[in-house]
């Protein structure tokens, strides 16, 4: 099924400025897609396009069928959850904060469900984060606070997660650890799209890969076929190569 499709948009933030210029392109759930770039290249911007934060100047977005547009703000929460770059720095507790992902799901001024509270307690449950339930978030490491912030994504049981670069901030034990929980996700029917500018990591989660230089789309396709070192020494203006190892490829420099 077709979850969201993008047509032919364009976007700036200054007039006569576009950050983005003629970007189409098409998700089906369940599915992994990486958005793929060097710093700049508009990866975010397009994000934020898809959360309905700014508005394209041209073209259209359609979330399953619907101009984007239509949705009221409740609805589209309900469909898609928002995991930012940077980490929380709030005084909440970690189940307080996971609990706000709720929100879409709760009329006018009601307070939280017991089916509400079991559901924070099962996401923090599954993704081992229930031993920080009642440390304030801006306590924690960054790698810990950005768990937080995929789990308060998982609670709120939107079918889209878009996440900005989840992995930017961390070490090796805990950038492993997202890419298992965005794989995770796609099993369980959820549809993910996510930022990087580490080729490898398309290739290790990706279903389908964008790559953006410049403001534009210069290839999309399955990532095996897109995540390639000709295309990706163009963009990042460097001598890459590829190589096998255990099977899984990988996209290294040239030293």
């Amino acid at each position: 099924m077709e979850a969201l499709r993008i047509e032919s948009i364009e976007f700036g933030y200054e007039p006569g400025s576009p950050v983005l210029k003629d970007v189409s392109l098409t998700v089906r759930e369940p599915s992994i897609t990486a958005i793929l770039g060097p710093n700049g290249a508009g990866k975010s911007t397009l994000l934020k396009l898809i959360l309905g934060v700014e508005k394209p100047w041209k073209g259209r977005i359609l979330l399953y069928g619907k101009p984007l547009e239509e949705y009221s703000p409740r609805d589209k929460a309900r469909l898609i959850s928002w995991v930012p770059q940077d980490p929380p720095n709030i005084p909440l507790s970690v189940y307080e904060y996971v609990l706000l992902g709720r929100a879409p799901h709760l009329g006018f001024l009601s307070t939280p469900t017991p089916r509400d509270e079991t559901i924070v307690f099962t996401v923090l449950e599954e993704m081992d984060l229930w031993r920080f339930h009642d440390r304030p978030v801006n306590s924690l490491s960054g790698g810990e606070r950005q768990l937080v912030m995929i789990a308060k994504a998982i609670a709120q049981e939107s079918k889209i997660i878009l996440m900005d670069e989840p992995t930017s901030h961390l070490d090796v034990g805990n950038k492993i650890r997202v890419l298992r929980i965005v794989k995770q996700l796609v099993n369980q029917g959820k549809t993910i799209i996510y930022t990087t500018h580490d080729p490898n990591e398309a290739l290790l989660t990706a279903d389908n890969t964008v790559i953006i230089h410049n403001g534009r789309i210069i290839e999309q396709g399955e990532t095996g076929r897109v995540v390639r070192a000709e295309n990706l020494s163009r963009i990042y203006g460097v001598e890459l190569r590829e190589v096998e190892l255990n099977s899984n490829r990988y996209v290294l420099p040239q030293l």
